[in-house]
């Protein structure tokens, strides 16, 4: 999942790849595999996809879907930390293999009493819902976003092309925003998550990449009049979040455990 910046080569990603975090265990799905004969690729339709799909990386590097090598695959905990200020030249934090897999309390593996979990629709990718503007929109959490990405009409945006791989928002000062979080179900729902909307061109320059108040519209792509809502990497800062996998399409499901609960995938949690 992702939406704005697209950078067309290495030393404009200034990275050699993008780690996006979602629940899904797998990248099966529709939309996603091509079959080619020569130089003529079609689209497969959804239910023909072939068996080697590519495995979402925990996964992958447990093998644990298949052989039970390892506990630590139901989901990943992501801990940032904070950001004084509208930027900063770099941020740090921790991935964690495994929810609640492991007995060492205090670590990322295991979730503070104070984390509460966001159960996702199942049969819509693992989005959760966000209450914003108004209006109540599916959104997700997603490490490989560098801005949150929503539709506001009310904040400018920044010429075209400045800065370049936009849309990005540009308002003449800071604009404080305000939004809530609920489970896929409508519960439970979050104490409000407040953030700021800072200049796309005044944020972005050389050699300045943690940037909290990054921000640009999601647009609307077909079947979503509203968009969605991404809370794409500032969301991040400063918060442990996990993510717990969906069940694959045979049914195995991936259990993790938070505060003595158990809960299946796929959710988002903070």
């Amino acid at each position: 999942m992702g939406a704005i910046l697209s950078s067309p080569s290495v030393p404009a990603a200034q990275a050699n790849g993008i780690l996006g975090i979602g629940p899904s265990p797998n990248d099966y799905g529709p939309n996603q595999y091509y079959s080619c004969n020569g130089g003529t690729c079609s689209l497969l339709p959804s239910g023909s996809e072939p068996p080697q799909v590519v495995l979402n990386p925990v996964t992958g590097i447990h093998n644990a879907v298949y052989d039970q090598t390892s506990t630590d695959y139901n989901g990943i905990g992501i801990a940032m930390n904070s950001i004084t200020g509208a930027s900063q030249a770099a941020d740090y934090g921790n991935l964690t293999f495994g929810i609640g897999t492991e007995s060492n309390p205090g670590s990322n593996n295991n979730p503070a009493s104070n984390v509460q979990v966001y159960p996702g629709i199942a049969n819509e990718g693992g989005v959760i819902q966000t209450q914003f503007g108004g209006v109540t929109i599916e959104s997700y959490m997603d490490t490989g976003t560098n801005a949150i990405a929503f539709n506001d009409s009310k904040i400018t945006e920044c010429p075209s092309g400045s800065p370049p791989d936009g849309p990005w928002y540009c308002p003449a000062s800071p604009v404080s925003e305000s939004a809530v979080n609920e489970g896929g179900a409508d519960t439970p729902v979050s104490p409000a998550v407040n953030f700021t909307v800072g200049n796309a061109e005044q944020l972005i320059q050389n050699g300045v990449y943690a940037l909290p108040e990054l921000a640009g519209p999601f647009g609307t792509p077909a079947g979503f009049p509203d968009g969605l809502f991404d809370w794409g990497l500032p969301f991040f800062y400063g918060r442990s979040v996990y993510v717990g996998f969906a069940p694959l399409a045979s049914g195995k499901e991936f259990p993790a455990l938070i505060n003595s609960k158990t809960y299946d995938g796929p959710f988002f949690a903070y």
